[in-house]
């Protein structure tokens, strides 16, 4: 039994290994990611996805929930749990004339979750943090110059493992925090390309280095309310902070038509610059109310400050956001012969008040989900499955909506690893 268990923790690793190896991936392919550190990623790609991500309330003893560490101490107190999934989207781009459709599937986070003793839970794993992919061209004829072609090219993204611990601190109470080393680079190439060859064009080509720790601690308070009602409200900090980056800087100059290219000169070629990041403050808080094995519903509240972030004291005209996310689940009957009556049937709805303001118009979000959760016979382990249809920005004033269909398929396995087994 120690041995397939130690080859499934083997195993594991080696998915993780994997998942940080291709973790450099581009994952979208989005106009809007161009702005801040890119498009922010989801990290409840469990049960709760199909919620609209509900996280801070969110206390289950069958999921992984990293928006808040301290839901840990949820967790059976005999099972090692390990999750993992796969993602996908397809994103259609449309501005007042034109249209682009464009699709992605990767595999996502892994997740692993135990307990040390009774009122200490340990979790660690790889999430996305943010993904960046955009390529914009725009052409303008300013009097006298002709026609000048402004190219803006971007790919990349940031990825964090971490290691989270929580403690129960009494019957309602659990604090927990999470460490996080967010890793990745984020290219970006910038262009001014004159089709008069009397003037000189010029390209910036800039990439951006990120290692550095980051730490998020959370709070869960849980109580037994009548009619065998729970009631659980959370909350989750990150410590906003000045981080250090590399950054490599190639300025060239160059002339180009339709059919030649000439290079020019070389303005400035530096590396492993250091560079000053501010991060935005993280806050988020919720609740939930639950009928254990019956139904849940819950609320939550994200706020980021960044108004506040920058990158080498350069602010990137950023607002602060805020997020506010519903949503619930039903189950019918957890021990009736009827398989269709033990899924959980999940949904959700999200708005985004974002970071960006464009043009005087603000690139709201909202998203509707849908997900459901397959259990697996005689075990707690689940297959959840979750869907969400969005959009984003708006094509007044000359800007891009995009409308979205997202997939996700979480396998989320449990074995009971802390019991000692009797032999007669």
């Amino acid at each position: 039994m120690i041995k397939n268990k130690l080859q499934i923790l083997i195993f594991s690793l080696i998915i993780l290994s994997s998942l940080i190896t291709h973790a450099q991936i581009t994952r979208i392919s989005s106009p809007y990611s161009r702005f801040g550190l890119g498009e922010m990623q989801n990290t409840n790609y469990s049960g709760n996805f199909g919620m609209a991500g509900i996280g801070y309330g969110f206390r289950n003893s069958a999921n992984v929930n990293y928006f808040n560490p301290a839901s840990y101490t949820a967790l059976d107190s005999s099972s090692f749990v390990y999750e993992a999934n796969i993602f996908g989207t397809l994103t259609q781009t449309r501005t007042w004339d034109l249209s682009q459709k464009s699709s992605y599937a990767s595999l996502g986070s892994l997740t692993f979750a135990f307990p040390v003793t009774g009122w200490w839970y340990s979790s660690f794993g790889l999430l996305p943090y943010s993904s960046v992919g955009y390529k914009i061209s725009d052409i303008k004829y300013p009097s006298e110059i002709g026609q000048v072609t402004y190219k803006y090219e971007g790919d990349g993204g940031l990825n964090q493992i971490y290691i989270g611990n929580a403690f129960k601190l009494n019957k309602h109470l659990s604090f927990g925090f999470n460490a996080d080393y967010i890793f990745g680079y984020i290219n970006e190439t910038e262009s001014e390309n004159y089709t008069d060859l009397s003037f000189i064009s010029l390209q910036k080509v800039k990439s951006l280095r990120f290692n550095h720790l980051n730490f998020n601690l959370g709070l869960q308070y849980y109580t037994d309310l009548k009619n065998d009602l729970k009631l659980t409200t959370g909350a989750s900090f990150t410590i906003p902070q000045r981080i250090n980056a590399m950054q490599d800087l190639v300025i060239t100059t160059f002339k180009e038509n339709e059919t030649n290219y000439y290079a020019k000169d070389t303005i400035e070629n530096s590396t492993d610059n250091k560079i000053s990041v501010k991060m935005p403050l993280y806050f988020g808080a919720g609740f939930t109310l639950q009928k254990k094995d019956k139904w849940m519903i819950g609320v939550d509240y994200t706020f980021q400050n960044w108004s506040d972030f920058s990158i080498d004291r350069v602010s990137d005209n950023l607002k602060d956001s805020h997020i506010i996310s519903a949503g619930g689940e039903i189950i019918p009957s957890k021990i009736s012969n009827n398989y269709l009556k033990k899924i959980a049937y999940r949904a959700g709805l999200s708005y985004n008040f974002s970071d960006l303001l464009l043009k005087d118009k603000r690139i709201n979000e909202y998203g509707f989900y849908l997900g459901f959760g397959f259990p697996m016979r005689r075990s707690k382990s689940m297959i959840n499955v979750a869907f969400e249809l969005g959009r984003r920005g708006t094509t007044a004033n000359g800007l891009i909506k995009e409308n979205f269909a997202k997939a996700n398929i979480a396998f989320t396995l449990h074995d009971r690893w802390f019991i000692k087994r009797k032999y007669e």
